[in-house]
C-alpha cells in the first residue's frame, strides 16, 4: 500500500564548488548558490546537505560558496538546517585530530557555529572505531553538531559504532545515508533492517561517486555508494544523451565510464523501457515515475524520519523534482511496473557484493568483479586509493590491476601525491628539495646548478608558470616526494602533540590543550617551512655518511656501518665557504629571497628539531652510561657483538666499541654529548632525523654514531650571523615587502603571504604599525640572528598560528607583555 506522506526533502549540493576544476560542479559563485536555495526555501523546504569533499574533483570549495550564499541573507535568513561530512582522503582521516580538524574547519567554511548533522563520509578501518566514536562524541557534546551521522557503512559497520556509542555513552548515529531507487535496492535487504533495529533513519540521496577508496576489501562499499534516487536519470532517459559535457554519462570522464558500464547493459535497458512505456500511458514521464515511486512506494517512510536527498543541474530541474514529489503516490499499474524493475534486470555490480559480509570472501568477489572492468576504469580506481598500501593490496591481489599500475604507474603516484599535498605544499617547493639531494655546495661542479635550483625556487609556480603532470617526474621522483611528505606530517604531528604551553600561559586559569590541530593554513606554514630547510640542509648543510665510514679515525670508531644506504662515499664536511659560495651569497641565494617571519617559521621548527635530537641524545647517552639497552632490537638484524655493552661490565662502564669521541664525552658530563654534537647533526636535515626516529633502538644509535663529526658550529649559523648590511636589500619575491606603506599593504596580502598578529606586535610594538625602515640597511636590525637565535617565541612557535587561534589564547597580548 503506497504512501500518503513523503519522506522530507533534502537539497543535495554536490555539483556546488569550483566549475574551473569540476566538470559536473554546476554552481560557482555564491550568487548561483543562493538562486539554487531560494528556489528550494520559497517551496518551504528548509533541510541542505554537503560535504568537505564536494565536489569530487575540486574537494573543499562548496562549503565556502555555500557560506557566502548563506552569509548574504543577512537579517532576512529563512530557517534552514545543514549536515556536511567528514573528508575521507588521506592517511587515517578519521583520526581523533583529524576529526576535530575537518568538523572546525567546515564551520569555518560555512560560517556557522553548528551543523544539524555530521556524517562519516565513508568508513576509515585504519583508525580504530572506538577513537572515531570518542571523536565525534567530543564533537558533540561541544555543541558543533545536532546529529551524528554515518555514510557508505556496511550493516555490520553500523551495528559495531552503534555497540561502541552505547558502552561508551556516546552520541549514538541516528541518521545513515545510502543508495536506493527502484533498480538498486540491495539496501532493503540487510542495510534497512539493521537501521530499524536502532531507530536511525534512512537517506537516500543522490552524489557521483567518492573519491576515496580505501583497501580492496571495501570497493564493495564504494560501489555502493553511488547514490541516485532516480537511478542515475536512467528512466528519463540521460543515458541516450551521452554527448553532454558533464553529464553522467560522459564517458570523457571517469565517472561517467563507470555509471555507463554499471547502467547501459540490455537487461536493464529492457526492464527501464517497458516501466517507462507503461508510465507514458498514463502520462507520467519516466523520470517523473522514478521519483514518486521512492518517495511512495518504497521501503523509505516518513515516520522513521527517512528523506531524499535531490540534486539538480539547473534551478528549473529542482522546481521540477520539487513538483514531481508533491505530486503524489503513483497509479497501482504505474507503481508495480517501477517495483519490478528490479527483478527484471541482471543484478549490478553494487548488489553482487552488498551482502558478502565475510571480508575474505568479499575481497575474492570484488577482485573478481573489478577485473571485468576496462582498463581506463582500473585506471580510475587506482587513482583514488588514499595511500600506497591500498595499491599494495589491489595490485598484489589482482594481475589485472598491477598491469594497469605498471602502464600508467607515475600518474598513479602523481595524483596520489596530490591528494596527499592537499594543496598546502608549494608543488616548486618540494621539487627543489627533492632534486636537492646529493647537490653538495662543496663540490664547484654543483655551482650553477645550485643557483638554477634556488632561483626556481625562488621564482616559484607565479613566474615559471609551470603545469606539474605527471610525466614531469619518474617514478622514483614521486616517491621521493611522497617519502619527504611523510616526514613532514610526521613531524607536523608529533609538533602538534608536544608544543610546551607558553611561559606567559596562565596554567590557573585556563589548561593547555594538545594535540593542537592545524589549520589548512597552519598545515602550509609548517610544510613551507619544513620544505626550505631542507632545501638548506641538502645543499649547504652536513650530507648523511653512507654505510662504510664513520666521521672519524676508523680506528676509534664503531665497525658497524650505517643502516642506511643513502648517503656519501667518502667523507665530506661540506667545507663550500668561499671556495663554491660566499657566506652573502649563501644568504642571499635562499633566505634574501624570504621576508622575515618566514625566515623565523624555519626557525620555529630549528628548535624544535633540536629539541627531537637533545631527547636522541640523551636517550644513547643514558643507555651506554647504565650499560644497557633499552630493548628495543631489531631480531632479524642483530647488532655485531663488539657493538653491545657488556652486562657484566658495572655501571657507568662505557661499552666496548663506543667511538672515542663518543666515550670522551660521556666521561665528563652525561649530556654533553647532546650539546656538542647537536649542531652539526640537525645540518644533515630533518628527513635524516626522522629516518632514524622510526629504526630501533640499536640502528638509530649506529647510525647516529656514524653521521658525527668534528663540526661544533653549523654553516647557517655563520651565515645568519653576517652584519645586516650584507642581508639587504631583499630579493624577489620578498623585495616587494620593501616598502613605505608596508604596514597597509600587508593587510591587502593573502594570508599565507602576510605576517601574523603576534609577529607584527612582537615587530611593531603598541602601535601594531609596522615601519617601512624594519628591513632596510639603516633599521632596527631585524635580520640580525636569523634564522639561528633559538628566540623565546620560538618554543610556542608564534609565526606559525593564525590570528584566530592566537586571539582565542590571547597571545598576542600576553606575549608582548613578557
Amino acid at each position: 500500500m503506497p504512501s500518503t506522506e513523503a519522506p522530507q526533502l533534502v537539497l543535495g549540493l554536490a555539483n556546488v564548488g569550483d566549475t574551473s576544476k569540476d566538470p559536473m560542479a554546476r554552481y560557482g559563485t555564491p550568487e548561483a548558490v543562493k538562486q539554487l536555495f531560494d528556489a528550494f526555501f520559497n517551496r518551504g523546504y528548509t533541510s541542505l546537505d554537503t560535504a568537505r569533499n564536494y565536489p569530487p574533483h575540486a574537494p573543499c570549495t562548496a562549503e565556502p560558496l555555500i557560506g557566502s550564499a548563506l552569509k548574504s541573507y543577512n537579517e532576512n535568513k529563512p530557517p534552514f538546517t545543514i549536515s556536511t561530512k567528514i573528508l575521507h582522503r588521506g592517511e587515517h582521516p578519521h583520526a581523533r585530530e583529524k576529526i576535530e580538524s575537518n568538523i572546525t574547519e567546515s564551520l569555518t567554511a560555512l560560517q556557522l557555529p553548528q551543523v544539524d548533522i555530521e556524517y562519516l563520509h565513508e568508513p576509515d578501518r585504519s583508525t580504530p572505531f572506538e577513537e572515531t566514536c570518542e571523536a565525534m562524541n567530543k564533537a558533540y557534546l561541544e555543541g558543533k553538531f545536532r546529529r551524528f551521522g554515518l555514510s557508505n557503512h556496511s550493516p555490520e559497520e553500523i551495528e559495531e559504532v552503534v555497540k561502541i556509542c552505547e558502552e561508551k555513552g556516546y552520541v549514538k548515529p541516528s541518521v545513515c545515508q545510502g543508495h536506493y531507487n527502484a533498480i538498486a535496492r540491495a539496501a532493503e535487504k540487510d542495510l534497512v533492517p539493521v537501521l530499524r533495529k536502532y531507530g536511525i533513519a534512512f537517506y537516500a540521496y543522490r552524489l557521483f561517486i567518492p573519491s576515496t577508496m580505501i583497501y580492496l576489501s571495501d570497493f564493495l562499499l564504494m560501489l555502493i555508494s553511488v547514490h541516485s534516487p532516480a537511478a542515475a536519470g536512467m528512466f528519463s532517459g540521460n543515458y541516450k544523451t551521452k554527448t553532454e559535457v558533464g553529464n553522467r554519462y560522459d564517458t570523457t570522464l571517469p565517472i561517467g565510464q563507470l555509471y555507463t558500464r554499471w547502467y547501459i547493459r540490455p537487461s536493464v535497458i529492457s526492464a527501464v523501457d517497458a516501466a517507462v512505456e507503461i508510465a507514458s500511458k498514463h502520462g507520467i514521464s519516466g523520470h517523473a515515475a522514478a521519483l514518486r515511486w521512492v518517495a511512495y512506494h518504497s521501503v523509505l517512510d516518513a515516520k522513521y524520519g527517512d528523506a531524499i536527498v535531490l540534486g539538480a543541474s539547473k534551478v528549473e530541474q529542482l522546481q521540477q523534482n520539487m513538483d514531481i514529489v508533491e505530486a503524489g503516490p503513483l497509479p497501482e499499474e504505474v507503481a508495480e511496473a517501477y517495483s519490478g524493475v528490479f527483478s527484471q534486470s541482471t543484478v549490478l555490480i553494487h548488489h553482487d557484493l552488498s551482502v558478502v559480509t565475510n571480508p575474505h570472501q568479499r575481497v575474492i568477489q570484488a577482485t573478481n568483479t573489478l577485473d571485468s572492468l576496462p582498463v581506463e576504469l582500473k585506471l580510475c580506481i587506482l587513482q583514488q586509493l588514499p595511500n600506497l598500501q591500498s595499491i599494495q593490496v589491489l595490485t598484489r591481489a589482482s594481475s589485472k590491476y598491477f598491469q594497469t599500475y605498471t602502464q600508467f604507474r607515475s600518474q598513479v603516484l602523481y595524483d596520489l601525491l596530490l591528494r596527499q599535498y592537499n594543496d598546502e605544499v608549494d608543488i616548486p617547493e618540494a621539487v627543489v628539495t627533492m632534486r636537492s639531494e646529493g647537490v653538495i655546495a662543496e663540490n664547484t661542479h654543483n655551482r650553477d646548478k645550485i643557483i638554477d635550483l634556488l632561483d626556481y625556487r625562488r621564482r616559484g609556480a607565479k613566474e615559471c608558470k609551470t603545469n606539474f603532470r605527471a610525466d614531469s617526474f619518474t617514478a622514483h621522483e614521486i616517491m621521493k616526494m611522497m617519502k619527504l611528505h611523510e616526514s613532514a606530517i610526521y613531524f607536523m604531528e608529533d609538533y602538534a602533540a608536544d608544543l610546551p604551553a607558553p611561559s606567559w600561559w596562565d596554567h590557573k586559569s585556563r589548561k593547555w590543550t594538545s594535540p593542537i590541530v592545524f589549520s589548512h593554513t597552519e598545515r602550509a606554514r609548517f610544510f613551507r617551512a619544513f620544505y626550505r630547510f631542507q632545501t638548506w640542509c641538502h645543499i649547504f648543510g652536513q650530507p648523511e655518511y653512507g654505510r662504510h665510514f664513520s666521521s672519524v679515525s676508523s680506528s676509534t670508531s664503531s665497525s658497524v656501518g650505517s643502516s642506511f644506504s643513502a648517503g656519501l662515499e667518502a667523507p665530506s664536511e661540506n667545507e663550500w665557504a668561499d671556495r663554491t659560495f660566499t657566506l652573502e651569497q649563501a644568504w642571499r641565494l635562499i633566505w634574501g629571497t624570504m621576508p622575515p617571519w618566514e625566515i623565523e617559521e624555519v626557525g620555529a621548527l630549528l628548535d624544535y628539531f633540536m629539541s627531537k635530537y637533545i631527547q636522541v641524545f640523551q636517550e644513547i647517552t643514558t643507555a651506554l652510561i647504565n650499560g644497557h639497552r633499552p630493548g628495543n632490537s631489531a631480531e632479524d638484524d642483530p647488532v655485531p657483538s663488539a657493538a653491545l655493552p657488556d652486562d657484566s661490565a658495572p655501571v657507568g662502564t662505557l661499552p666496548l666499541g663506543t667511538p672515542i669521541h663518543m666515550a670522551y664525552e660521556l666521561r665528563g658530563d652525561p649530556w654533553s654529548l647532546a650539546i656538542t654534537f647537536r649542531y652539526s647533526m640537525i645540518e644533515i636535515g630533518p628527513y635524516f632525523l626522522y629516518k632514524i626516529l622510526q629504526q630501533p633502538y640499536d640502528d638509530r644509535h649506529i647510525s647516529v654514531s656514524n653521521n658525527m663529526r668534528s663540526v661544533f658550529t653549523t654553516k647557517l649559523w655563520e651565515v645568519t650571523g653576517i652584519n645586516d648590511e650584507q642581508k639587504v636589500p631583499l630579493l624577489s619575491p620578498a623585495d616587494r615587502y620593501e616598502r613605505a606603506d608596508i604596514a597597509r599593504h600587508v593587510n591587502l596580502l593573502h594570508v599565507l603571504e602576510r605576517p601574523n598578529k603576534s609577529w607584527i606586535r612582537h615587530w611593531a610594538g603598541e602601535e601594531g604599525q609596522l615601519h617601512p625602515d624594519l628591513w632596510l640597511k639603516n633599521g632596527v636590525g631585524h635580520y640580525g640572528s636569523y634564522p639561528t637565535s633559538n628566540r623565546r617565541e620560538w618554543k610556542w612557535g608564534y609565526v606559525l598560528w593564525d590570528d584566530e587561534r592566537l586571539e582565542e589564547w590571547n597571545a598576542v597580548e600576553l606575549s608582548a607583555r613578557i
